[in-house]
């Protein structure tokens, strides 16, 4: 995907493995709306409703979603307020902080955002609080879209030979 920056030189974007951990009870939603927006950007993004097949076991579902995050080097983490206490989603950000190299992001909703100081996570026996992620907030899907595209599509510049 190439693009013409303010200074007119072509810029074209990095290619990136994505992975998104949401809550699919509360964000199911916005997760499908963020994969499908990436996908029409032609990014790798990875999404287990999306990108698993319907009848895998228990077992083959979880190796599979371990797989991707292993192979991804972005992961978009959307909060809602139940997902602090979600083991499945500690179990992705353990394996995500614990692969090295991965760039993780969360994304708040406005509304919880007061409250967000709040929201910890045990990884590894600690405590971590969501907002030591890289964080950023939203207030509708499209701005969700919005800021997980400004935040993470990298852009560089192709140099005339």
């Amino acid at each position: 995907m190439t693009q013409r920056a303010d200074d007119n030189k072509p810029r074209v974007q990095e290619p990136r493995k994505f992975f998104i951990i949401y809550k699919r009870d509360t964000a199911l939603d916005l997760a499908e709306h963020v994969h499908d927006g990436l996908h029409e950007r032609g990014v790798d993004v990875f999404l287990d409703r999306k990108d698993l097949r319907e009848g895998l076991s228990q077992e083959e579902w979880r190796i599979q979603r371990d797989a991707a995050i292993e192979n991804a080097e972005v992961i978009i983490f959307i909060v809602t307020h139940s997902a602090s206490t979600s083991d499945e989603i500690r179990h992705e950000l353990r394996m995500a902080r614990g692969s090295g190299g991965k760039d993780i992001k969360a994304f708040i909703d406005t509304h919880i955002w007061d409250v967000a100081e709040e929201l910890t996570i045990r990884l590894n026996g600690e405590f971590v609080n969501i907002k030591s992620f890289q964080v950023r907030r939203f207030d509708t899907r499209e701005a969700l879209l919005r800021e997980v595209v400004d935040s993470t599509l990298i852009t560089r510049i192709i140099e005339p030979n």
